[in-house]
């Protein structure tokens, strides 16, 4: 048993800094942090606390510290990924959506016309854009509304929706 526990002391720390850093010198760093943080909480409160065995405690304060790496760690973390990648679904979206619009656009623009900033007179509905998409009604109107924060689209009477200048030029970009 001593040696599973020693065995899960040298493991811990390490795998707990992986999550805070992707540098090695950081990691060895903060993996004697959170080693000693263990060992110190742990035989605190197995001091504190009679019949509490030392070793086990330091490696389930360890592991308590292994978990909270897991969830808050700034660079691998189970949360900063989350966030991460609720931004690239945003991000896609809006894409998605200013391609959409730069499309319709082009379909509606005469022949001989170049397309243009100037050319943003063509709106579109909403029943246009969701069928013009897989989109479902719900998820069209948040992608429209972050995108109306973004200042990439305005709405016009009617209930239509049309580009800005620079949802125009973020528009071609995308295309591109």
């Amino acid at each position: 048993v001593g040696l599973i526990l020693m065995i899960a002391l040298l493991i811990i720390p390490p795998a707990a800094a992986r999550f805070w850093t992707h540098h090695l010198a950081r990691m060895i760093l903060l993996s004697a942090i959170i080693g000693g943080l263990s060992c110190y909480f742990g035989a605190t409160l197995s001091a504190l606390l009679p019949r509490l065995p030392a070793g086990a405690i330091i490696v389930i304060v360890a592991g308590i510290l292994f978990l909270g790496s897991m969830i808050f760690g700034s660079a691998r973390g189970i949360l900063r990924r989350w966030v991460e990648h609720i931004q690239l679904t945003r991000h896609v979206a809006w894409q998605h959506l200013l391609r959409a619009l730069y499309e319709w656009n082009e379909a509606k623009c005469s022949s001989g016309e170049k397309l243009s900033p100037n050319t943003l007179s063509v709106p579109i509905s909403m029943q246009d854009l969701l069928a013009a998409r897989s989109w479902s009604s719900r998820s069209l109107g948040r992608v429209l509304r972050g995108a109306e924060r973004q200042d990439l689209v305005r709405w016009v009477p009617g209930g239509l929706v049309q580009l800005t200048e620079e949802g125009f030029h973020r528009a071609r970009r995308v295309v591109r």
